[in-house]
């Protein structure tokens, strides 16, 4: 299942190409920092924090009309596909070891593994999955907040309300997802 960001230019008109890596460039601290706090968390994964970037960068870069005149957009934009850029390694990661042969280890070796951390990740997706239903606007918020780690204000903006009701819109999806999570034994 190809998670890649949908449609890119609903949130914004275009950019020419040669304009992009310009302002990639221009903004690469703000995207590095974003790509940490995407990673937060799931630090196993063997992708670091410029590799993230470039990945993003690519899945963006063959996007059509994908706009950099708003940068708090734009940068929105890449925290999503950041989002998804890890989501589908996760995924794949799974799917060769589910179709890996299995090696017997010596009694008492362990395996530090990124499974847990494919494991965990995914079940904060299936979680978001289930926030969507509550409505669209918590799962962004809850992208851009910990992904993107935009603040309330930002955040508002970017979506037209006010700050108090992304402030309440946090707080549900927070205990929503963290109910979830404990069911899920994360």
């Amino acid at each position: 299942m190809d998670t890649r960001a949908p449609d890119p230019h609903l949130l914004a008109a275009a950019i020419a190409p040669s304009d992009f890596g310009a302002l990639v460039t221009e903004l690469l601290g703000r995207l590095r920092s974003i790509a940490s706090g995407v990673r937060r968390g799931h630090v196993e994964d063997s992708l670091g924090t410029t590799a993230l970037v470039h990945e993003a960068y690519l899945r963006l870069a063959e996007q059509p009309g994908v706009d950099g005149s708003e940068r708090t957009r734009f940068l929105a934009l890449c925290a999503t596909v950041m989002r998804r850029v890890l989501v589908d390694r996760a995924r794949a990661r799974l799917a060769a070891k589910r179709s890996s042969v299995e090696v017997e280890l010596a009694e008492g070796e362990s395996v530090a593994s990124e499974d847990a951390a494919a494991d965990s990740l995914l079940a904060l997706e299936e979680a978001l999955r289930r926030l969507q239903a509550f409505g669209p606007r918590l799962v962004r918020i809850v992208e851009l907040r910990v992904y993107g780690g935009f603040e309330h204000a930002e955040i508002g903006s970017l979506l037209g309300v006010n700050e108090k009701t992304v402030r309440r819109d946090w707080m549900r999806a927070k205990a929503l997802l963290a109910e979830w999570m404990q069911e899920a034994g994360r």
